[in-house]
């Protein structure tokens, strides 16, 4: 081969070719070594945002470790059996080669002419050039934004290639797969919005858009082995636009399609970067799918309850982002970001990324935890410092938001003024400002989700305690979550309609709604009750305008609409309950609305009663949308005899029964999930997680 293999690993290259692997001598790996160390950018030169994210020593501690898991040392990382006996009887350092096999078994040398072979589509006829290229066109239009997987110009010279022809060799079997995936996705994004102007094309060429649809993803289905067998990077990127489709109406399939992703990756090596001169492009496509692969596991597993099936997650800095560039006209009106180097689109897939990191490292730490269905106060103590810990971990990374992406800056006037500054400026720039709005909406509601995902873990447990920082703990859980859910009942879902990202939306919305039902079951018909409950109908309604668009929102429509129905029920039946062993029956409606009221009248009823004071979720809208959750909050009075905390206080078994049994539907329904599922973070209430 022209160029000689390094001695660190048996070239995959050659194996895949059928030739000899040769290797060059030790002396000449360490002088390459020595200048791709000199390469790596310093961290002191870096950002902090950059440097944390390459920095070994940013990676996750274990509780009670002082191991940190660094990049080239990942504890519990093992080889496989041939590879420790090419180790130990120094084969690579010989530039022998004992097998061309790297697991036991695999025997069945590739075949040099394999690649050679022709082949041609089984379920379909390819479309016209025009028409792929229109539905790739709407791929990068309303998915890449969203999703990082390809370098667009290097994936359209790829389809240039593909598109003309009708049959193609073996080698080519990514290459096609790739175009049919993107393709396929492209499509459904545009389905359902009738003002896409390539439905017209596809009339012109009687084409029903989505029996095009059904053939593109049984083409994939056909191939999908024999791309696994081939493994190029085709077979990571592939089955993670394939669980995009099946998200929407076989979640299980979604999930078990993603997890052949994450076996590929780990089959091409591509969690351990390798920067390389030879091929910049190929390592940044590796980059971004390897970003993109913790995303998604993170995401399922905060959705779906499952196992995570990264077992260590390490974000990279993008390096190639000419496809990422923001226009002048936009990026100067952001004069910090114009002066960064790192101060192109990429931003914003790096900071999704290192905030699903955060959430990964809590749910790892949940996962240790084995407790019963109901926790001692020592144990709600250890989730309720985790809880906490992630929340101060999910704040800083807030604080490094960039002003671009910045929500609260575009929804307080910022989109306003960007409009009004690129009044003359290209079409192209302001679709490019709409992308960088929609893109600050997500890491908000990716923020807020986060949020109430690390504290839920406290508000799903059944609680006898008397315990002061217990209570507290929970306390600021449910204040926490709540000003979350209120954030997130805000987005403006309707911007998202006609991307991917509206499920996303959507399926942030209805955990936004559990929560803020929560409210009026705890402190009925109190201003809290009400702020909670207008959350819940403008999620409702979001969804339902939507609905026609997105499958997933009317769902969750349907589900809140019910859930609502139920927590007005509950709200009412609480308020009139009438507790013959308290004198003050007549006056709980009274203490509800006014808690401060309440605990001097209870004074005046029992003056030798103790009372502590502790903040409790009754606050105002005004108090819930304070920036420093932990800061509002009214005063109330909690039992001291040992009792279980009253619902004026806190919820009490029959409504976590009553959310339980909601969210339980919600999986079986939506994620077509079984309740007892054992694969749940925390088994949320034996259901939902």
């Amino acid at each position: 081969m022209g160029l000689q293999c390094e001695t660190v690993r048996p070239c995959i290259l050659c194996r895949h070719a059928g030739r000899k692997c040769e290797t060059t001598d030790r002396r000449a790996y360490r002088r390459r070594q020595g200048l791709r160390t000199q390469r790596v950018p310093s961290v002191e030169n870096q950002s902090p945002g950059t440097a944390e994210a390459c920095n070994p020593s940013h990676g996750p501690t274990l509780p009670g470790s002082n191991v940190t898991y660094s990049e080239g040392t990942q504890l519990g990382e093992t080889t496989s059996s041939i590879d420790f006996a090419q180790r130990i009887f120094d084969e690579e350092e010989t530039g022998r080669v004992l097998t061309a096999a790297t697991l036991p078994g695999d025997v069945a040398a590739s075949n040099p002419n394999l690649g050679d072979n022709m082949w041609r589509l089984q379920k379909i006829k390819l479309p016209s050039p025009k028409i792929m290229l229109t539905l790739i066109d709407a791929y990068f239009h309303r998915m890449q934004w969203f999703i990082l997987l390809f370098v667009e110009p290097e994936f359209r010279k790829c389809a240039q290639r593909i598109i003309p022809h009708d049959q193609w060799h073996r080698r080519d079997l990514g290459a096609c797969m790739a175009v049919l995936a993107v393709a396929a996705i492209g499509l459904q994004s545009v389905l359902l919005d009738r003002e896409w102007p390539g439905h017209e094309l596809l009339r012109m060429h009687s084409i029903d858009p989505q029996v095009l649809l059904d053939g593109l993803i049984s083409e994939i289905r056909v191939h999908l082995l024999d791309l696994l067998e081939d493994c190029p990077i085709e077979a990571v990127q592939v089955p993670m636009l394939l669980s995009c489709y099946y998200v929407f109406h076989k979640p299980r399939l979604a999930w078990t399609v993603l997890g052949m992703s994450v076996r590929a990756a780990y089959a091409l090596d591509i969690q351990h970067p390798k920067l390389t001169d030879t091929d910049p492009v190929m390592d940044e496509i590796k980059t971004r799918c390897w970003n993109h692969l913790i995303v998604a596991d993170t995401f399922t597993t905060m959705v779906y309850g499952r196992a995570l099936s990264i077992d260590y997650a390490e974000v990279r800095q993008l390096r190639v982002v000419d496809d990422l560039t923001i226009p002048s006209p936009l990026l100067n009106l952001f004069p910090e970001m114009a002066s960064n180097s790192n101060s192109g689109r990429s931003k914003f897939h790096i900071m999704k990324a290192e905030i699903y990191r955060v959430v990964r490292e809590t749910l790892l730490q949940f996962r240790r935890l084995r407790f019963g269905p109901m926790m001692e106060d020592k144990e709600l103590q250890t989730v309720a410092s985790i809880a906490q810990e992630s929340d101060g971990n999910l704040r800083l990374w807030r604080q490094r938001v960039p002003r671009m992406f910045d929500y609260n800056f575009w929804s307080s006037g910022g989109w306003e003024d960007i409009t009004q500054a690129l009044q003359t400026s290209d079409v192209l720039v302001k679709e490019q400002a709409e992308t960088i709005f929609l893109q600050a909406a997500i890491l908000q509601l990716t923020y807020d989700s986060a949020l109430i995902h690390i504290h839920r873990a406290l508000l799903e447990r059944r609680v006898r305690t008397t315990c002061k920082p217990v209570v507290e703990a929970i306390n600021k859980s449910l204040m926490a979550a709540t000003t979350a859910a209120l954030r997130i009942s805000r987005i403006p879902v309707h911007k998202f309609q006609n991307s991917f990202a509206g499920s996303f939306v959507s399926m942030q919305q209805f955990t936004a709604g559990a929560i803020l039902c929560l409210q009026p079951s705890l402190l009925p018909f109190s201003q809290a009750a009400f702020d909670a409950k207008a959350g819940v109908m403008r999620i409702i309604r979001a969804s339902r305008a939507i609905s026609y668009h997105n499958r997933i929102a009317k769902h969750i429509e349907e589900l809140l609409t019910e859930l609502l129905r139920v927590v007005n029920e509950r709200e009412m039946s609480r308020a009139l309950v009438d507790d013959p062993s308290d004198g003050m029956a007549d006056n709980k409606m009274f203490m509800w609305l006014n808690p401060a009221t309440s605990r001097q009248r209870r004074r005046e009823h029992d003056p030798d009663s103790q009372t502590s004071s502790l903040p409790i979720a009754s606050a105002t809208t005004e108090e819930l949308v304070e920036p420093d959750v932990w800061e509002c909050g009214i005063e109330a009075d909690f039992p001291s005899d040992g009792t279980y905390i009253s619902p004026v206080h806190f919820p009490s078994e029959s409504i976590l029964e009553q959310l339980d049994s909601t969210f339980g539907a919600f999986g079986e329904l939506m994620f077509n999930m079984t309740p007892e599922d054992q694969n749940n973070i925390w088994n949320w209430g034996r259901t939902f997680p």
